[in-house]
Formats: C-alpha cells, structure tokens, sequence
C-alpha cells in the first residue's frame, strides 16, 4: 500500500470503514501476508490521512471479520486472507444503516399488496385489520447471485410499506440506497426514530431453504420500525440471519452526570 494513499469512501460509508475495505482488499492481494504484521498505526495514519481513532476503529472491524489478531506489544497480525463468510454491521446511528444498503444487495422475490389480518402482523405494523400495505421478500447478499457453495445469503427479509408508498415497489432492490431515505426522498416526510427489536429464532421451513440452511437452524431476527415523529411506522424491516453470517457491533457511551 503506497504511502500517503487517500481513502474517499462513497456517500453514507463512514471513513473507518472505508479504510478497513482498503485494508481488506490489501490483505486479499497478498500486499500484507498471513502470518506477517501490518505497518504501525503511525504509518497507516500517514498512509490514509485519517487519524489514529480512525485507524483503530478499522482494524477493531476487520479483527472481528477474522483477517487480522491483536496482542498487545506484537501489533497486529495477518491470520488470514479472506474474511469470515459474515457481515459485521455497526451502529452507533441511525446513518450507520446506510453502509448495510450499500454494501449488500437485495434481492427481491416477491412485492405484493396485502391486506393486513394477522393479528401479529397488526400489532408490529401498528395497522387495523384489513389495512394494505405492500409486502416485500427478499434475501440480501453481499453480492453476486446467491449461490450456495460461494455467495451465500447473510438475510431473509420482509418489507412492510404503507400502500401510499407502493411507488418504490420497482425501487426497492434496484438500488444501494437505503429504503428509508428513498421515503424521505420521494415523499417529502422524515424518519423521526427506529425502533429495534433483537431475538434468537429458529430458521424453518421455506426460510431455511431460501437461506441455504437446515431446518431448525439458530438464527438473529432483527425488526425495525421507522416511525415518524407521531410515532406512525413509515417502514418495517424484519431481517432473519443465519448464525455465522452475521455479527451485530455497537458502542454504548456513558453520559457524565
């Protein structure tokens, strides 16, 4: 990696990740070997120009993707040259959702009006029995066509958007960007708060094939509900990931009285 490389990551994908890609792709090129040690934080500061929090925080990411270990006084060690077969996302703010959508791909499997009748299906959309929505299915990848030897699926998704909002039904999965900005964006209304729910399940059924699992497989459903500022849900994702595909990282700040 030539010294004084800059790092411009794309729209919405926070520097230090920017700079864990690079590192990455370094990594996977041969240009820093398994079993050999990366250059000093000093040097990757001045090889990037990014700062050494920046620096830090990208190699913490690509640690808990499996590329490289840390000890203390030996520096950081190549392990190995491709990562683990997971996604690693951070959250530290809403805006962190941003690199998910551009860093993965959705594809969509089915996108239907339905009318809402099942109770817990009312309960999470906050809608009165027979409410349409339009439903969307999915699975998301890191990238490529979902394969079951190479690109596996790190999610089985469904989609709930008000019927009002049913123009982004060809959007959705044609595009890195968010789903929420592209509400923001096209309706003229803002996400006020997310809701996030997180839970243990077991991946059955149609799910268990579609994500190229066995049945009974453990997995992390996460939901969210974006609401707007009366608390109205303008979006609901549900997210089901296999075990091993994915890892879930945020930083709790403690407030100083």
């Amino acid at each position: 990696m030539k010294r004084g490389t800059a790092c411009k990551p794309r729209a919405g994908v926070p520097r230090y990740r920017a700079v864990a890609q690079a590192l990455g792709q370094a990594i996977a090129n041969g240009e820093h070997a398994v079993g050999t040690t990366l250059p000093s934080e000093k040097t990757l500061c001045e090889n990037f120009s990014v700062s050494r929090h920046t620096i830090r925080e990208a190699i913490r990411l690509i640690e808990s993707e499996g590329l490289v270990t840390r000890r203390q006084g030996s520096g950081t060690t190549v392990r190995r040259a491709q990562s683990d077969a997971r996604y690693v996302q951070s959250m530290d703010s809403l805006d962190e959702l941003l690199p998910y959508a551009a860093e993965t791909r959705l594809d969509v499997q089915k996108a239907d009006e339905t009318a809402i009748e099942d109770a817990a299906e009312r309960r999470l959309l906050g809608a009165d029995a027979g409410e349409r929505w339009l439903r969307i299915e999915g699975i998301r990848l890191i990238g490529g066509e979902a394969d079951a030897k190479t690109d596996l699926p790190i999610a089985a998704m469904t989609l709930y958007l008000p019927w009002r909002f049913r123009a982004l039904r060809e959007a959705v999965g044609e595009t890195h960007e968010a789903v929420y900005r592209l509400i923001e964006k096209r309706f003229a209304t803002r996400i006020a708060r997310v809701e996030q729910e997180i839970a243990a399940a077991s991946i059955e059924g149609d799910l268990a094939e579609r994500l190229f699992v066995d049945p009974g497989t453990p997995g992390l459903r996460i939901t969210r509900r974006y609401l707007d500022a009366n608390g109205v849900p303008l979006e609901v994702a549900v997210n089901l990931h296999p075990g091993g595909r994915f890892a879930y990282r945020m930083q709790l700040r403690r407030e100083h009285a």
